[in-house]
């Protein structure tokens, strides 16, 4: 608001193609000049001083003084008109690049977004695509991989990490603790306890954990669709067609997968 307010910057609409334009008028100024200047050199009673002048003004004449004021009222209208429907500016230089603007993409956290992630459900490979919001219906497998592949960590006894991670916690209604344990909030349920733990992988875009519930020991990966789809050796039909859907609803998909270690 202060910018806003007290923007001491000047308002301008300078930029290279301004520049680009008046190089081309000086271009054929010059070639202008040049002409009169050599068919003035050839007639020997005319005046050197005048011809001189003559070509100086030629070329000085070619570019308008009026731009920078035309292209600066340009702007200075292009702020009232925002003004009216209530659109502030702090970098009024800026608008005359509005012109190229094809898409215009809004994200102001807090306004019209919030940095609040919500756990929205599952998708199985055998429910033809349906969204499983109720986190009761779910396979305990899918739910201990949720609970557990992450990396939440515990800082001064708080929990710290990926806003996915915890939404996605809180939405199955588990809990992780100070020793590497998730279990469900509801008494009963089985633990599942972290062995190892390896991290998010830019590069490979998925992140492994192997846990321990009672006497089995598990693996659990989670990862971007995409890229596991290239590790399913029986990759369901309908499988590109399911995640691209909730993509590009907006939201964040993860493959979730599981194995057991035969000992």
């Amino acid at each position: 608001m202060r910018t806003i307010l007290f923007s001491t910057e000047r308002v301008t609409a300078n930029s290279w193609e301004s520049g680009l334009f008046i190089l081309f008028l000086v271009f054929f100024a010059i070639i202008a000049a040049g002409y009169v200047l050599k068919k003035g050199l050839e007639d020997p009673t005319r005046s050197k001083y005048k011809l001189f002048l003559s070509c100086s003004l030629i070329i000085t004449s070619v570019i308008p003084p009026e731009l920078p004021m035309e292209l600066s009222i340009a702007v200075n209208t292009s702020l009232i008109a925002l003004a009216r429907r209530g659109i502030f500016c702090t970098e009024p230089f800026r608008i005359p690049f509005a012109g190229k603007v094809d898409i215009c993409c809004f994200d102001k956290t807090g306004t019209l977004t919030s940095d609040d992630m919500e756990f929205q459900g599952v998708v199985g490979v055998d429910n033809n695509g349906d969204l499983v919001s109720d986190t009761t219906k779910l396979p305990l497998r899918t739910v201990q991989v949720l609970a557990a592949c992450h990396a939440l960590v515990f800082v001064e006894n708080k929990l710290v990490g990926d806003p996915l991670e915890k939404a996605a916690l809180k939405g199955i209604d588990w809990i992780y603790t100070s020793d590497e344990k998730a279990m469900p909030k509801k008494s009963g349920g089985q633990a599942v306890q972290i062995v190892h733990r390896f991290h998010f992988a830019s590069h490979l875009k998925r992140m492994a954990v192997i846990v321990r519930v009672q006497e089995e020991f598990l693996a659990f990966v989670k990862g971007a669709p995409e890229t596991l789809q290239e590790r399913i050796a029986d990759l369901p039909a309908t499988y590109v067609e399911i995640y691209k859907k909730y993509t590009r609803q907006g939201l964040v998909f993860w493959l979730l997968h599981t194995r057991l270690f035969q000992t």
